[in-house]
């Protein structure tokens, strides 16, 4: 498949995405967190994600 194929998808996705509606939700969230950080305000890491960690580093070890 080559260019002349995917031009047109491409340019309706480019149109598409121009005209959604914006938002800022994702900076807003990740500005608190950083804020939370910053502050020490953060929890330990769950144990879901720290045996998931665990287990996937022995596995390449």
């Amino acid at each position: 498949m080559g260019m002349p194929e995917p031009r047109l998808a491409l340019a309706q996705a480019t149109v598409h995405l121009a005209m959604a509606p914006k938002s800022n939700t994702v900076i807003v969230g990740f500005d608190e967190v950083m804020a939370d950080v910053r502050a020490g305000t953060v929890g330990a890491v769950p144990c879901m994600i720290t045996r998931a960690l665990d287990s996937a580093w022995a596995a390449v070890t």
